[in-house]
């Protein structure tokens, strides 16, 4: 009431210059914002004239602030966390008579800062906040402009307004960015930290990793060395098994041409037994043609002896005669007699070595197919050894070509473990 007499009377209009108001601020850069918006000793002592108004109307203004906000059930949610409505209406009224005193210090400064790092903290976005400031400042202006409408100073009282309320946003703002800036900095050294952990980590695990594989492959390489010389022997006890296969080849070849000689002679013979037999049956012929002159004789030299008996003296010589031929017929009886036994173990003879003949032809057969298959083998062999020796000089090409591989590997591991040895010592000095 004191206030509004004093506006209907209009004095404070003439008074408003002996306000005392308080700017004790020794902060470059906020004495550079209030020179930026123009913000003098005469706005505030504008501003501090119109506090008896504002805390009349403090209700009204804290309303417009809260009805904003409340329309957003996240930001209803917000405040119910951390605080109550009642408990934040009369940080509210505190925060606008302050704003009205026209103390602008250290504590003021203060006060502002601590706002902005709970709004901050409690996740009220600096666009909400601005958004319900924008209603407040706004519901404020109309009040002071239905009131002094008529006034010759509402000009320069609004606008003496709007300058203290936007250095009271400016502040609040640079502390929102302020309290971004120390988080996205406490973000960046997290993840710096994170990142030289994870730097030191995955390099020293590279190093092992790349000193494992340089160790491996030395061993690769020595295990390919050894290989390579096993091969190497390998291909030399094959040539000299060629060699031999080929030494007993040509052994067996001349074998086979032994046992094909001998085979050959085997049926010389036996053709020469078959002519032997057909000469013994000739000459049993020829004995039993001589066997019957044998037996005719015989009885003609009987007969001679019956006449010479009959002829008394005068066939005596016959009977000489007879004597003899009978004598010449036993002879040649005992000589066939004999004749007939070599025959007879000449046939013995001749069947055994016949049969002795056959076995042996028999042995030659089976020493033939066996030769035979011997040879086989013995090519078979060597095919074999061949195509192994051919795979042998394959596989050493491989393994040369391996080796260049893994001389390769080696220089490319050592070329890893300089570069994880420098990304360690780059990650420990981060």
């Amino acid at each position: 009431m004191f206030f509004k007499q004093n506006r209907q009377e209009k004095k404070w209009l003439k008074t408003f210059s002996d306000v005392e108001v308080v700017i004790n601020i020794h902060d470059a850069a906020v004495l550079q914002k209030m020179e930026m918006i123009n913000l003098t000793k005469t706005d505030m002592k504008r501003i501090k004239s119109l506090q008896p108004l504002v805390m009349e109307n403090i209700d009204l203004f804290v309303d417009s602030f809260y009805s904003t906000i409340l329309r957003f059930n996240h930001l209803r949610r917000i405040i119910e966390k951390y605080s109550t409505i009642d408990q934040l209406r009369l940080t509210l009224k505190q925060y606008v008579s302050e704003l009205f005193a026209a103390e602008i210090n250290h504590k003021f400064l203060e006060k502002r800062f601590n706002i902005a790092r709970t709004h901050y903290r409690i996740g009220l976005q600096p666009a909400w906040y601005m958004g319900a400031y924008q209603n407040l400042h706004n519901t404020i202006i109309a009040t002071i402009y239905e009131e002094m409408k008529n006034t010759e100073d509402l000009h320069a009282i609004l606008v003496a307004v709007n300058k203290i309320m936007s250095f009271e946003q400016q502040i609040v703002l640079e502390a929102y960015e302020q309290e971004n800036i120390k988080k996205m900095q406490a973000k960046y050294e997290e993840g710096k930290d994170w990142l030289k952990d994870k730097m030191t980590s995955v390099s020293e695990g590279l190093v092992a990793f790349a000193e494992e594989n340089h160790t491996s492959a030395e061993t690769l390489s020595t295990n390919i060395n050894e290989v390579n010389k096993v091969t190497e022997k390998s291909t030399y006890q094959a040539e000299k098994a060629r060699a031999k296969a080929l030494e007993g080849q040509s052994q067996l070849d001349q074998l086979i041409n032994s046992v094909s000689y001998m085979e050959t002679m085997i049926k010389q013979i036996t053709q020469f037994l078959s002519e032997f037999d057909k000469s013994s049956s000739e000459i049993a012929n020829i004995i039993s043609i001589v066997q019957k002159i044998a037996d005719q004789t015989n009885l003609l030299a009987l007969n001679s002896s019956i006449e010479a008996a009959r002829a008394g003296i005068h066939g005596s010589g016959f009977a000489v005669v007879s004597q003899e031929i009978g004598k010449l017929a036993e002879q040649t009886k005992q000589s066939i007699t004999q004749i007939t036994s070599l025959i007879t173990t000449s046939k013995e003879i001749r069947k055994h070595t016949k049969a002795a003949i056959n076995e042996i032809e028999h042995a030659v057969e089976t020493s033939v197919s066996s030769t035979e298959a011997t040879q086989q083998s013995f090519q078979h062999l060597i095919n074999t050894i061949q195509v192994n020796e051919k795979a042998i000089k394959t596989v050493l090409k491989e393994i040369e070509d391996l080796k260049q591989v893994v001389q390769e590997m080696e220089r490319a591991t050592s070329s890893v473990v300089a570069a994880a040895e420098q990304l360690n010592e780059a990650a420990t000095k981060a």
